[in-house]
C-alpha cells in the first residue's frame, strides 16, 4: 500500500529491497540484570520468531506457487529448473521444501528441554537446507521476479511476489530484531 501511495503521489515506487520501517522487540533481549531472562530464554525467543517468520513465508509461498503456473521463463530461471513445464512452481517447490526443513529444525530446537540451571546447551548446527539468511530465501524469489519481468509478466511480478520480497526486506528471517 505504501508503494502504491508513493507511486501515485511521486510517480516512483519503492525499490524491492527498501526498508521504510524496522521492527524490534525486548522479548528475550532484556538481559541487563533481569534474572528471569537467561541465555536460554533469549535463544528460545529468537527461535520462536524465526519459526513464526518461516511459517508466514511458507504460507505465502504456497499461495504464490498456485498462482505462478505460466510456462514462459528466462534463461536464468531455466538454468535452475531445466525444461519444466511449470518453471516457477518447480523453483518454488524447492524453496517450500527448504522452508519445511527450516521449520522442522526450528521446532526441534524449541522442543529441546531446558536444563535445571536454565542455561541450556549450544544449539547444534542446522542441516544444510535450513535457511540461515534472508538473502538465501530472497535469491530464488528475485530470480522469479526478474524472469517474470523479462517475459512480459510484469503485472504478475508486481503482485504477491513483490509483497513477499518486501516483507523479506523488512522482516528478514526473524520478524524482529532484539
Amino acid at each position: 500500500e505504501f508503494d502504491r501511495t508513493l507511486t501515485g503521489v511521486t510517480g516512483h515506487g519503492l525499490p524491492l529491497d527498501a526498508v521504510p520501517i524496522r521492527f524490534g522487540s525486548w522479548i528475550g533481549g532484556d538481559r541487563d540484570g533481569n534474572p528471569n531472562v537467561t541465555p536460554d530464554v533469549t535463544r528460545r525467543a529468537c527461535l520462536m520468531t524465526r519459526l513464526a517468520a518461516a511459517t508466514m513465508y511458507a504460507r505465502e509461498l504456497d499461495t504464490l506457487g498456485s498462482e505462478l503456473s505460466m510456462a514462459r521463463a528466462d534463461g536464468h530461471l531455466r538454468a535452475m529448473v531445466g525444461e519444466s513445464h511449470e518453471p516457477y512452481r518447480t523453483l518454488l517447490r524447492d524453496v517450500q521444501r527448504r522452508l519445511d526443513v527450516t521449520r522442522v529444525w526450528l521446532s526441534e530446537q524449541l522442543a529441546r528441554p531446558v536444563p535445571e540451571d536454565g542455561v541450556g546447551t549450544p544449539t547444534p548446527p542446522p542441516p544444510a537446507d535450513v535457511y540461515q539468511t534472508a538473502a538465501e530465501l530472497i535469491a530464488p524469489l528475485e530470480l522469479c521476479y526478474r524472469s517474470l519481468k523479462a517475459t512480459g509478466n510484469g503485472i504478475i511480478a508486481d503482485g504477491p511476489l513483490t509483497d513477499v520480497l518486501r516483507r523479506l526486506a523488512v522482516f528478514g528471517l526473524t520478524l524482529v530484531r532484539l
